[in-house]
């Protein structure tokens, strides 16, 4: 673990808000290296509390959270229902959204922020970022669950 700390501080001597370097470090501090989920959160939460300037930091925060959801996976339900739980929505909602303000002709970005409406139960949201796509779907943004095409059903359709 040294080692890599000592390759993450160096990276940070060039650039303080590295995506390359903190995605690295974030890997490496998860369960199936040197910690957990509990202290890549805390660690991707500092850095963005260091760092908000810095968008592609935020999108760390919901690439640490999609990868807890689906650790704790039992059925597609359970990652929706993480997602929705207000104190996980209000931290991953505003980091994604944060991304794709910093970023907006991106389509993943604005493919991000749907997955997200759709996992929290918010169609409202999810069809405003359809509005912003039009048609332009990227698959690395979704899941095996739902395709965009499916999500674009449901956001379309009446809330139960």
């Amino acid at each position: 673990m040294k080692q890599v700390l000592a390759r993450f501080e160096e990276a940070l001597e060039i650039d303080p808000v590295s995506e390359a370097a903190h995605r690295a470090m974030r890997l490496a501090l998860g369960g199936k290296w040197f910690g957990s989920d509990e202290i890549a959160l805390r660690f991707v939460r500092e850095a963005v509390r260091q760092h908000p300037e810095a968008p592609a930091l935020a999108a760390l925060l919901v690439d640490i959270h999609a990868d807890i959801a689906s650790h704790q996976r039992r059925t597609s339900e359970d990652v929706s229902r993480y997602f929705q739980r207000p104190e996980i929505w209000q931290e991953v909602f505003p980091a994604a959204e944060r991304y794709a303000a910093a970023h907006p002709t991106d389509a993943w970005a604005h493919n991000n922020l749907a997955w997200l409406a759709w996992r929290g139960d918010r169609r409202d949201l999810a069809k405003r970022e359809f509005a912003i796509l039009d048609g332009d779907f990227d698959d690395d943004a979704w899941d095996d669950d739902m395709t965009p095409e499916q999500a674009l059903a449901w956001a379309e359709s009446p809330a139960p």
